[in-house]
């Protein structure tokens, strides 16, 4: 029940992005996609979610995703894009119920309140979207994407969260609620592919590392496999050393410091801390 991607290439404007790339996530794990800016991550994610045309082959828990139909597809995986832009003055609870609209379940209301306090933001179902913070924004739209797949598993198998830069606008309590909340779902048999920038949050959280430079893939494995000196280096094109947080009391501040006990399947400590 895996999310397997063959050969897949994806031009755009006529230039290639993305050269016969070859992609896996497996459902209880946390799969995490990064590399430098205009690597094709994002074009990978949206050539897996069908927003973009591909050549090779996509298949979702065995089955070509190009034949299923788009409503069976919305009941197994939830989008997060980098932005969503909303034109009209909806409440942040009428965001959560769009997602609802894939994904017919019992107090539609009730749960979408719900995975509003999954995000942190209860009590804001009134609030209207316009007027929140940009970091509130994004988390209204992953309340939105949970709900759309709400239980991790269902009758016809593990659902998935693709996302595209989860974090990138929280401040560090947040990333680190938003991660632990991830990292929940897949432990309770789901799948997570998400595009990050923050590697330091990707040796913590990620079950596996794809890393992508210039179109193809660098390196995929665990996090230990994939974030080395020598690989890191080679992709970002600076130096760049995988290191352990010194012990206290020395002042050095990262997330993996800051990490809620008793919600991670790491040991605190062992997770490595990259530094330029």
């Amino acid at each position: 029940m895996t999310l397997i991607a063959t050969d897949i290439r994806v031009s755009l404007s006529d230039a290639p992005v993305l050269h016969g790339v070859g992609f896996r996530a497996e459902p209880g794990e946390v799969t995490a996609i990064v590399g430098p800016n205009g690597s094709g991550k994002t074009t990978l994610l949206r050539a897996m979610t069908q927003d973009l045309p591909y050549t090779g082959q996509i298949r979702l828990d065995g089955e070509d995703i190009a034949r299923l139909p788009g409503w069976r597809l919305a009941g197994r995986r939830a989008v997060l894009p980098q932005a969503s832009r909303i034109a009209f003055p909806f409440t942040a609870l009428e965001i959560v119920r769009l997602g609802q609209m894939a994904a017919a379940g019992p107090a539609p209301e009730r749960r979408a309140s719900e995975a509003l306090e999954r995000v942190g933001l209860a009590g804001f179902e009134g609030r209207f979207y316009q007027e929140l913070s940009g970091g509130e924004q994004s988390r209204v739209q992953l309340a939105r994407v949970l709900a759309q797949v709400w239980e991790p598993v269902g009758r016809d198998g593990p659902r998935w969260l693709f996302l595209d830069e989860p974090v990138a606008s929280l401040d560090i309590g947040h990333q680190l609620e938003v991660m632990d909340l991830l990292a929940d779902y897949a432990a309770r048999g789901g799948g997570v592919v998400a595009i990050m920038h923050d590697l330091n949050l990707t040796a913590i959280y990620a079950d596996r590392v794809a890393l992508l430079d210039a179109g193809r893939v660098a390196a995929q494995g665990t996090p230990a496999e994939v974030l080395t000196d020598a690989t890191l280096s080679g992709a970002y094109g600076c130096p760049l050393r995988v290191n352990a947080a010194p012990a206290p009391p020395a002042t050095f501040l990262l997330p993996h410091m800051a990490r809620r006990p008793g919600r991670t399947r790491h040991q605190r400590g062992d997770s490595p801390c990259i530094s330029q």
